[in-house]
């Protein structure tokens, strides 16, 4: 049984790849997954003039194709 205090609220955003770890990185989300390599995502943000501290990630493989990041 789930008690009202332990709720969780979930909210799904579809979004890019790029858009998502720039959310990450301003706040506005907890957590994105992916299915591109995260230093090709980091290689497109710097690109754009965004630069990304890829330590202030941490990286986790959810299967065969996709990764989190949180």
């Amino acid at each position: 049984m789930v008690k009202d205090d332990m709720k969780v609220d979930l909210l799904i955003k579809p979004s890019s790849s790029v858009r998502g770890l720039m959310d990450l990185d301003r706040g506005k989300v907890d957590i994105v997954t992916t299915d591109e390599p995260f230093e090709s995502i980091i290689a497109e943000l710097e690109t754009k003039g965004y630069p990304v501290i890829s330590d202030d990630f941490q990286v986790q493989g959810l299967g065969t194709k996709k990764i989190g990041l949180y």
